[in-house]
């Protein structure tokens, strides 16, 4: 059964490549998408496959020490953001945390989810941009504040 709302759709980012802009407005708490695919299993991100045309490394959120899940659907296009407009509920969905207009460009934090080696080079250009993603453990204690209620469930447990 697909989980992606019927309201967002994927088209091509020039910073990123392909990711996920609202079709419609979408209001807060709203579903976007589900990690909803297959599960993997590595000691660490970069042990995960990352050759075309799943790229499992790039699109995979962490829920577990050492387990990695993957969407069947929209959910592996969604973009960083240090400035998101959604979260991580529980440890699958993606919210939206406030109101979201027409057009615009559905982000989240990645370091509401990984806490592994990966590290990523912070292209968001946002205000509050820290200019390296590399984990829960790393993210400032402002940052967790502002994100509680939308970490994944697995670093706040």
């Amino acid at each position: 059964m697909n989980m992606d709302n019927l309201k967002i759709i994927l088209r091509e980012n020039k910073k990123y490549g392909k990711s996920l802009f609202a079709k419609k407005a979408i209001n807060k708490g709203e579903i976007i998408a589900v990690f909803d695919g297959q599960v993997y299993e590595a000691n660490k991100c970069s042990d995960l496959p990352n050759e075309a045309p799943l790229k499992v490394r790039d699109h995979a959120i962490q829920f577990e020490k050492h387990k990695w899940r993957d969407s069947n659907g929209l959910a592996r296009f969604i973009s960083h953001s240090c400035e998101p407009n959604c979260g991580i509920k529980e440890s699958f969905k993606i919210v939206a945390i406030k109101d979201i207009p027409n057009g615009e460009e559905l982000t989240y934090d990645y370091d509401m989810t990984e806490n592994s080696d990966w590290k990523l080079i912070c292209k968001c250009d946002s205000a509050n941009c820290r200019k390296l993603i590399r984990g829960y453990r790393f993210l400032p204690s402002e940052f967790k504040k502002k994100y509680r209620g939308f970490i994944s469930k697995w670093l706040i447990e």
